[in-house]
């Protein structure tokens, strides 16, 4: 019998071992996979080593590279800093969630990658080519920098695409956001976003 774990609550078909719950998925689905209508969110374990492990707060981090410490709000907006820690990808290990107030993130927020390894789970060598974030059964997308310094992307209104669901609008209290960076391509005929996800956690608003 195939493990279901748990990623997001409603509006979401949870995949593994290439089942779903309910019913069958057309075409290759990576080891643990979201459905969100015609959105496939692949959830690979990138098999991240802890102690490769980038900044672990959203509440101003020391910077392991050795560059600047990375602050805490960045033009206004909570700073999330991706690491091994925090990673819900990592089977090994239960990553916490971050914790943000809502009104200090009720215009949104900064994902920064810190020094995390963002490395393809394939092994196909893709640079990490978008962010996206699950939250309030709506799944957006934005285009995550290529060459910019540093690596990090502004998840709200103005900036994030919406694939599924209504308009992002910001954040709420009581509510939860599932944020990753990783590879996302669509296929020209069917419209279908398919990403695979390199890095991934969780923030809590109260």
């Amino acid at each position: 019998m195939p493990t279901y774990r748990q990623w997001l609550v409603g509006g979401v078909t949870y995949v593994t071992n290439n089942r779903r719950k309910q019913g069958a998925v057309a075409g290759r689905i990576g080891p643990l996979a979201l459905v969100v209508g015609s959105c496939v969110l692949m959830l690979v374990c990138s098999g991240c080593d802890p102690r490769s492990a980038g900044a672990s707060a959203s509440s101003g981090s020391h910077n392991p590279s050795g560059g600047q410490p990375i602050p805490a709000v960045i033009d206004g907006l909570p700073v999330v800093v991706a690491d091994a820690a925090h990673s819900i990808l990592d089977s090994r290990r239960a990553g916490r969630p971050y914790v943000l107030e809502a009104r200090r993130a009720s215009a949104g927020l900064v994902l920064h990658a810190g020094s995390m390894a963002l490395n393809d789970p394939e092994r196909l060598l893709r640079p990490p080519n978008a962010a996206q974030m699950l939250y309030d059964r709506g799944v957006y997308t934005i285009a995550w920098p290529q060459r910019t310094q540093p690596p990090m992307v502004r998840l709200q209104p103005a900036t994030l695409r919406t694939l599924r669901g209504s308009e992002f609008r910001g954040f709420s209290a009581g509510k939860q956001a599932y944020i990753a960076i990783g590879f996302e391509q669509s296929d020209p005929k069917s419209g279908k976003v398919t990403f695979v996800a390199y890095w991934a956690g969780s923030v809590i608003f109260h």
